[in-house]
């Protein structure tokens, strides 16, 4: 119960979103796509970065019977509930990924595109909550 108080007084920490190409033609070109989000992810757990990765936090694409605008609908409201995203790979050549930065856009949420810069903002929200 003492731990559960603890627990429940920590304050709020903000969270980013993670885009990164995912889908592609071919096998290959899928797993490079999960294999580069993979690194961006590690590297923001590494520096205690909260954040959302929909290659990690989900099943992989083609593994589901989920389809594609489904599966969008969903990532974009994980994105709602983010305070930031963070665009990584080639997320310039991804529709998804420029959808998901429309609405990053759109709805106000700051933007970065390193893992650098994400730790920077992340920290500074941290400071400001």
């Amino acid at each position: 119960m003492e731990q559960l108080q603890v627990d429940l007084a920590s304050p709020r920490l903000p969270m980013a979103y993670l885009s990164a190409p995912m889908s592609a033609p071919s096998a290959i070109d899928r797993m490079h796509h999960y294999l580069n989000a993979r690194r961006a992810s590690h590297e923001l757990w590494e520096a205690e970065v909260l954040h959302y990765c929909p290659h990690t936090n989900s099943p992989s694409i083609g593994s589901s019977d989920v389809g594609y605008e489904s599966w969008m609908a969903m990532d974009l409201e994980v994105l709602r509930r983010c305070d930031f995203i963070v665009m990584a790979g080639n997320w310039n050549e991804s529709p998804g990924c420029r959808r998901e930065l429309a609405m990053a856009m759109h709805l106000g949420k700051p933007v970065v595109y390193t893992v650098e810069a994400a730790v920077a903002l992340y920290q500074e929200l941290r400071q400001a909550a």
